[in-house]
């Protein structure tokens, strides 16, 4: 399945699955050091609930546990639709995948102010990471994925127009002058429209694992502006979405438009 994923194109699904093998490898060589894997008719109810044990027992987040049951069950189901084993009793029936609700992180206006106010070197890799978590902020939350993907064919006139990654739905952002400001520094002068507008993909080669880790690396650089000037909850690029959508409904913003802003796809949400 990573291999399959892989060749899809959904490197993102690939990465889940690798790091739930690596999960499982170790929970299965736990039980048994003598094997490495496991045959189907192994998995049972009893399996899997001393697996998510395992997984609790490593202080790991309700959510990453979650995370791990998921992608487990997915793999299990898509074995039995491929006829490795005939469907009979789900080991899973009575277990807990859905991910549960955690409080959203965000800072506050003068703390957004102290953060845009100062200067940084540079080329330090600070000044980068800053102007990213800015530049989220401005494009009404823009995923750090987005960003990096950003094409200039996705720059029209004064707006921005692209589909995010995550949910497809298709996102029109103004360009103000501090968005304007972010690409005349940090974008490539390039008159490609298929070229990256910033330079956190440089070339087509492996480009999911060139966008996980420049998203490491900025939020290594933002842990440390965090400490610099003391602001609780840490940056990270994601604090920077939900820090647009809680200032806008501070500022009086429809709940409709930061849903729209966000491109989620329902209200609700």
């Amino acid at each position: 399945q990573i291999s399959y994923k892989k060749k899809m194109g959904k490197d993102g699904i690939a990465a889940a699955y690798h790091s739930t093998y690596i999960s499982l490898k170790k929970y299965i060589g736990m039980k048994s050091a003598r094997k490495s894997d496991i045959r189907m008719e192994e998995i049972n109810f009893s399996f899997v609930v001393g697996y998510e044990d395992y997984l609790n027992a490593q202080g790991l987040a309700r959510n990453t546990i979650n995370y791990y049951l998921r992608n487990f069950r997915t793999i299990y189901n898509s074995s039995i639709r491929d006829g490795f084993k005939p469907k009979s009793e789900n080991p899973f029936t009575y277990i807990q995948t859905k991910p549960c609700k955690t409080i959203k992180r965000a800072i506050n206006k003068d703390d957004m102010k102290k953060l845009s106010s100062l200067i940084l070197p540079v080329h330090s890799g600070m000044d980068i990471a800053r102007d990213m978590y800015l530049f989220s902020f401005y494009a009404q939350g823009m995923a750090f994925v987005d960003i990096a993907y950003l094409k200039w064919k996705n720059i029209s006139g004064n707006r921005i127009i692209y589909r995010r990654h995550k949910s497809k739905q298709l996102i029109q952002i103004v360009i103000t002058p501090q968005i304007k400001s972010i690409i005349d520094e940090h974008g490539n002068n390039t008159n490609n429209a298929e070229e990256y507008v910033f330079s956190v993909i440089k070339n087509n080669a492996n480009e999911y694992t060139q966008y996980r880790t420049a998203l490491g690396r900025t939020n290594r650089h933002l842990k440390i502006i965090s400490a610099k000037l003391k602001i609780d909850p840490p940056l990270t690029t994601y604090t920077a979405r939900h820090t647009w959508a809680t200032l806008a409904r501070e500022y009086g913003a429809p709940v409709s438009a930061i849903s729209a802003g966000l491109g989620h796809t329902k209200e609700e949400m």
